[in-house]
């Protein structure tokens, strides 16, 4: 608990907020199961975000879009916000792919339940957990909803729980960060 951390989230007024407080550290995977199991306790639909990404203006809409879109298709095991090189074409554009992405993830409810009983404890993150869990095989139908233009920018490039020997800052530039998303457009 970091008084000043927690002083500023409760400050934060630009809509209605529940503040949670754990009375243990849960670490990275914990938070994160924590958060969105929570989420699913208000409603069937959550949106992930993480404190180094940017949305892009019309991410919120892109997801609210995305959410009924694919709700039925079952197939379709999560959105992403996150596409690092922008596929040509219309940048409004919606594609689907075989893979599982964390930045700025949209959940539904129903295909969460699977991922209910996943050991997080292990030694990966929660976001290898679920990529192995929803693309377990080549031939798996499993694919995740993302946009033809990147709806959010990861700024991540000093990482808190990965090793700086392989994830530096030259390597965030090279394979995370966006050059071109949806935050650039006027």
């Amino acid at each position: 608990g970091c008084d000043e951390v927690i002083a500023m989230v409760r400050g934060f007024d630009a809509c209605a907020t529940e503040v949670t407080i754990n009375r243990h550290r849960l670490g990275c995977n914990g938070n994160t199961v924590a958060s969105i199991e929570r989420g699913f306790g208000i409603s069937d639909f959550v949106l992930h975000i993480e404190e180094d990404l940017l949305i892009a203006p019309d991410g919120l809409r892109y997801f609210a879009w995305a959410r009924n879109r694919y709700r039925d298709t079952s197939n379709i095991t999560s959105i992403t916000g996150y596409n690092r090189v922008p596929t040509p074409g219309d940048p409004y554009a919606v594609h689907t792919r075989r893979w599982f992405h964390p930045w700025l993830l949209g959940l539904w409810e129903d295909r969460w339940a699977t991922c209910r009983g996943l050991n997080f404890s292990v030694n990966k993150t929660w976001d290898c957990i679920l990529h192995s869990h929803f693309m377990p095989d080549p031939s798996s139908p499993n694919r995740e909803a993302y946009p033809a233009l990147s709806r959010t920018q990861n700024i991540g490039a000093k990482s808190t729980i990965h090793d700086p020997r392989w994830f530096s800052p030259e390597w965030h530039a090279i394979n995370q960060h966006v050059p071109h998303w949806a935050g650039n457009m006027t």
